[in-house]
């Protein structure tokens, strides 16, 4: 509850923040993201709590695990598509080949995609299995190896896709934490 109220930039009245925020929201129409919910205690109670006492609000929550409600609808995020072999022209209309490619550009930004090396990305895509973060933390090495080594140091040591951004949250800094 409080990170809803400092999210919505209010300032609420009296001691219970839950309740105060309840009462805010009790006639409105809107939708709430909750995002990445699996780390917060408390996450399922406010949740139960906004849907009852906030009947206007429509509540959508990403997490890793089943929040276990009766009303909820899950809607399982897919891995993004590739396949294994494709020329360039199908490889570079892919999801998981542009994620990358966007990635790789952040760290080195004459890094291009030409048929020589799409075998060795479409490799990364498949050893990561198309997750967009084992995607981004691959991409993140283009600085300094080749597609070809990336590839080889994910086959050699899963904990090879790791990083230290300081504005990522502890838990998404490598696959292992993920």
């Amino acid at each position: 509850a409080p990170a809803i109220v400092t999210a919505l930039d209010l300032d609420l009245p009296g001691a219970n923040v839950e309740k105060s925020l309840l009462h805010f929201l009790r006639s409105k129409q809107m939708l709430l993201i909750l995002d990445n919910v699996e780390h917060l205690p408390d996450a399922v109670n406010t949740v139960i709590s906004l849907a009852e006492g906030a009947p206007g609000m429509q509540i959508m929550a990403t997490s890793r695990a089943r929040l276990n409600l009766q009303g909820e609808q899950l809607y399982h995020v897919q891995p993004l598509p590739f396949q294994h072999t494709q020329s360039l022209e199908d490889g570079l209309a892919t999801d998981a080949v542009r994620l990358f490619s966007q990635c790789a550009q952040r760290v080195n930004p004459a890094f291009h995609i030409d048929g020589a090396t799409l075998p060795a990305l479409l490799r990364i895509c498949q050893l990561v299995e198309g997750m967009p973060l084992g995607l981004e933390m691959a991409a993140a090495q283009c600085g300094w190896l080749s597609l070809t080594e990336i590839a080889r140091e994910i086959e050699a040591h899963s904990d090879f896709l790791a990083t230290d951004w300081a504005d990522v949250p502890l838990r998404q800094r490598s696959m292992r934490a993920v």
